[in-house]
This record gives C-alpha cells, sequence and structure tokens, in this order.
C-alpha cells in the first residue's frame, strides 16, 4: 500500500473485479483484528474493513491531477464519515464526562485542514 510522507492519510484507486473506486486510508484509524484496515470506499460512502493481505495489492496511488480531484470531490464525505466513526467508536472509560466530551471533540477536530493535500507525495511500503 502507498502512503503519504506528509500526512496520516492516503488516498488510493482500489482495483477490484467489481470495479475501480477511490478509497481513502488514515492510519489512525486502527482495526482492533490483527490484519485488517478501515479504507473509506467512496463508492460505498462508508469505512469498510477490509483484510489487508488481500487488497494492499489492490491499492494503487493516484497521480497529482487525480489526487487533487478526489481531495476536491471526497474530502468533506471522508471527514464526516470520520468524525461519524469515532463518535460511535469511542468507548467511555472511567474519567469526567468533561474530560472525555474534550478528548472526543480534539479528535473530531483533527481534520487535517491545515494541510495542503494536493502535495502529498507517496512511497512504496511494500
Amino acid at each position: 500500500m502507498k502512503s503519504s510522507k506528509n500526512s496520516a492519510i492516503s488516498y488510493c484507486e482500489l482495483r477490484t473485479a467489481k470495479g475501480n473506486s477511490i478509497v481513502i486510508h488514515d492510519n489512525r484509524i486502527l482495526s482492533e483484528q490483527q490484519g485488517r484496515i478501515y479504507l473509506y470506499n467512496t463508492t460505498k460512502n462508508t469505512l469498510v474493513q477490509y483484510d489487508e493481505s488481500i487488497v494492499s495489492s489492490k491499492l494503487f496511488p493516484l497521480d497529482e491531477e487525480q489526487l487533487a480531484q478526489a481531495v476536491k470531490d471526497y474530502k468533506s464525505e471522508w471527514e464526516a464519515a470520520r468524525k461519524q466513526y469515532i463518535r460511535e467508536h469511542t468507548k467511555p472509560h472511567h474519567i469526567s464526562s468533561d474530560v472525555k466530551q474534550a478528548n472526543i471533540d480534539e479528535l473530531l477536530s483533527d481534520d487535517d485542514s491545515n494541510m495542503d493535500d494536493t502535495d502529498v507525495d507517496y512511497d512504496e511500503d511494500d
């Protein structure tokens, strides 16, 4: 899989027999199961859990023009899905509700909006 030097977020094309989709991987969203990753599938408009050993060979980097278009087309939907996922998967702990809410609010506000997504470079990880 390709990753970004400057961001935890990677935009790739997922190529399968059923068709191609732009997917977004945020390496800060971890699966509880070993060998599984979450990708935001833009065709399905949701985060989908994939077997990393199967999906990694089907992910291809976007060129600069495709990346700029993908960011333009999918960034807001992706951020909304990410925030929804965080809300649904943030486990309550034995800490005060004010601290919990502050931590959730911090996660939800961490949207990388200060980064220029069109300048993302990709390196081969595999």
